[in-house]
């Protein structure tokens, strides 16, 4: 619903404020608003176009300038045959080479750089689940089982934007807190779950959870005393602090 007032609170108006409304839908909204919000959208729209032509001539006057570049160097080849001119025909391939290379190391890098920035939102995810399950799991094989099925419900972007997904993978107005303490007071994660959290309803404690395994990671590589889960666990613990 946007409009402003419906229809029956429309009519309780007094005459000289009604005239300032107009019928918008299934109600009223002020006229002065909707052209506002017309010409707002208008020029919304044309800035759309305009970046739009923008992008498309630059794509064109690109397409130009290739053709054109190409038409020279067929030009120069043709003519350096004909006249049997060995020295500008290895120039001219060596040109050709060089342009294809460094084509291809453009295109190399933009690949590059795409594939490191989704590998690093992968990362910051796969560590944000760790975090969470270290969090609220009874011990270190259970955080281990609780992080894979937390990871389905974590998005992070290319620019680092977190965001916590529901169950059917929509996205959630949750934040990381809240959404620790919806996720761990599921019935299906009870076993998994720090018994001092499922007593209290979900309620997040600090302080261990009266076992020897350690829960999250360990404060020094010493700590881990050889155990590769707890030495995983550091090293992943540091690499999400940098």
């Amino acid at each position: 619903m946007t409009f402003e007032y419906t229809k029956e609170e429309f009519e309780t108006l007094p005459d000289n404020v009604k005239d300032k409304y107009v019928e918008d839908g299934e109600g009223y909204s002020h006229g002065g608003f909707l052209k506002v919000k017309s010409t707002a959208n208008e020029l919304d729209n044309k800035l759309k176009t305009s970046l739009g032509d923008l992008d498309s001539y630059k794509s064109a006057e690109q397409e130009r300038i290739d053709e054109a570049k190409k038409q020279a160097h067929d030009e120069a080849y043709a003519q350096a045959v004909k006249d049997n001119d060995r020295e500008t025909l290895d120039k001219l391939h060596a040109e050709q080479l060089e342009d294809a290379k460094q084509r291809a190391e453009q295109r190399g890098r933009e690949l590059q750089s795409q594939e490191f920035k989704s590998e690093l939102a992968n990362k910051e995810a796969d560590n944000l689940a760790f975090k969470i399950a270290s969090e609220i799991a009874s011990d270190n094989d259970n955080a281990e089982l609780l992080q894979g099925f937390i990871r389905q419900q974590i998005s992070v972007d290319e620019q680092g934007k977190q965001t916590m997904l529901n169950a059917d993978g929509s996205a959630s107005s949750l934040d990381v807190k809240a959404f620790t303490t919806e996720f761990a007071k599921q019935a299906k994660y009870k076993s998994l779950v720090k018994t001092s959290i499922t007593a209290e309803g979900g309620g997040l404690a600090n302080g261990n959870n009266g076992s020897r395994t350690p829960v999250g990671a360990p404060k020094t590589l010493a700590e881990c005393k050889g155990d590769r889960k707890l030495e995983t666990a550091y090293f992943n613990e540091q690499i999400a602090q940098r």
